[in-house]
C-alpha cells in the first residue's frame, strides 16, 4: 500500500509543479476513474471466464478495481468482486458470473491513515445475497461500433 500512497502523492505534486489545467482552464485538483461496464462484461470477462471459474472453485476471491478517486484531501480505491450463481447439479463452469461490491479503502492525507469505508459482510462465493447481473447488451453505442 505504501507504493500507491507514494504514486498518488507524486501525482498531486506533478499537478502542482506542471500547472496542469482541466477543460475549464482551472488547475487540476482531482481525478476520478471507474471501470467501463461494457468492456468489463463483453470483452474482459468472456476472455477470463474459465480462469475465473477455476479460482472460484478453489474458493479464491476474484477482485477488480471498480473506481479510483484522488484529490488533495484523500484518495479512494473501490473494489468489487466476481462471484457466481450456482445451481445444484450443474457443471460449475456454466454458473453465471455476477459482481458484488467488496471493499473500499480511503487514505486520508491529513492523518496519513487508511480507513475501510465499505466492507461487504457477505463472503459467499456462490449465490451472494446482493449482486449485479451482467447487462444483456452493451449500453454504449460507440463501444458496439468499435467492437464490430
Amino acid at each position: 500500500m505504501d507504493d500507491i500512497v507514494k504514486a498518488c502523492s507524486e501525482q498531486l505534486l506533478f499537478w502542482h509543479i506542471s500547472g496542469e489545467t482541466n477543460s475549464y482552464n482551472e488547475p487540476v485538483d482531482h481525478i476520478l476513474v471507474w471501470s467501463n461496464t461494457d468492456y468489463f462484461w463483453f470483452v474482459l470477462l468472456p476472455q477470463s471466464t474459465q480462469e475465473i471459474h477455476f479460482f472460484l472453485e478453489d474458493r479464491d476471491c476474484v477482485y477488480f478495481l471498480e473506481q479510483f478517486s484522488l484529490n488533495h484531501i484523500k484518495f479512494k480505491l473501490t473494489f468489487s468482486e466476481v462471484r457466481h450463481l450456482s445451481t445444484p447439479g450443474e457443471e460449475t463452469s456454466s454458473w453465471p458470473l455476477v459482481t458484488t461490491l467488496s471493499k473500499e479503502y480511503t487514505y486520508h492525507w491529513s492523518s496519513s491513515s487508511w480507513e475501510v469505508t465499505l466492507d461487504n459482510p457477505d463472503h459467499q462465493i456462490n449465490n451472494p445475497a446482493y449482486y449485479n447481473l451482467p447487462p444483456s447488451n452493451p449500453q454504449d453505442s460507440d463501444f458496439v461500433r468499435e467492437q464490430l
